[in-house]
């Protein structure tokens, strides 16, 4: 191990120490904002508990922006030679047959950021069409999804 490293790996060390020994109720979970229920699940299995939860809900998963697009009757994302087509929307939410929620879960923020599928969050809001947005790289603790997801249904 060279210099720098001893000296970095020694402060990163030190300084995790410093936080997992000085939360407020001494459990380092906590102080990081872990909810120690449900942190092994899946974030599909966490979407399928909530929803079973909250009511009657009906879960689609991997709807096709082109089925959306023939059941709506118009195009929500613009094509073009140079453009990739919008990603399928991870699930869709219903009650009775209507929608009531869609929920994207996104494995990147580049495929988040791409045209299509800012052209399709364009849609959904411009048509007061309710979505959420997840990253798979940040936490989604359950509490937090929970309360997203309840905000809006």
């Amino acid at each position: 191990m060279g210099f720098l490293s001893k000296i970095f790996n020694n402060t990163v060390k030190s300084a995790l120490n410093t936080n997992f020994n000085s939360s407020a109720s001494g459990s380092s979970s906590e102080f990081f904002g872990a909810n120690p229920v449900n942190t092994n699940k899946t974030f599909e299995q966490k979407i399928y508990e909530i929803i079973g939860e909250a009511g009657a809900y009906e879960i689609e998963k991997n709807i096709s922006c082109e089925v959306l697009e023939r059941e709506l009757g118009r195009e929500i994302f613009e094509r073009g030679s140079c453009r990739l087509p919008a990603d399928n929307i991870s699930y869709g939410i219903f009650m009775g047959g209507v929608n009531v929620l869609y929920i994207r879960f996104w494995i990147s923020y580049g495929d988040y950021d791409r045209s299509a599928n800012r052209d399709v969050r364009k849609f959904f809001d411009d048509n007061n069409i309710k979505v959420l947005d997840f990253f798979d790289y940040l936490p989604n603790d359950y509490e937090y999804m929970k309360d997203r997801i309840l905000a809006v249904l």
